[in-house]
């Protein structure tokens, strides 16, 4: 399974949470996205590339299930 993951801006610009979890049977999968910013400086570019391309790799990751 995936590891958990939290990413966050700087200046608490915005968040990523991803948690996965295996119990009783079940998958449990929580994906939080929050932007607290409306507005970013052209400085902030690099930042908020990279930020995005984490949320998008991570949320590619592939669950293999195999049978037991």
């Amino acid at each position: 399974m995936p590891q958990s993951k939290v990413i966050a801006l700087p200046q608490n610009g915005g968040r990523y949470m991803y948690n996965i979890s295996y119990s009783n049977g079940a998958i449990i999968l929580t994906s939080i996205f929050a932007i607290n910013r409306t507005l970013f400086n052209q400085a902030d570019y690099a930042v908020l590339r990279e930020f995005y391309n984490q949320v998008v790799a991570k949320q590619a990751e592939q669950i293999v299930l195999k049978k037991g």
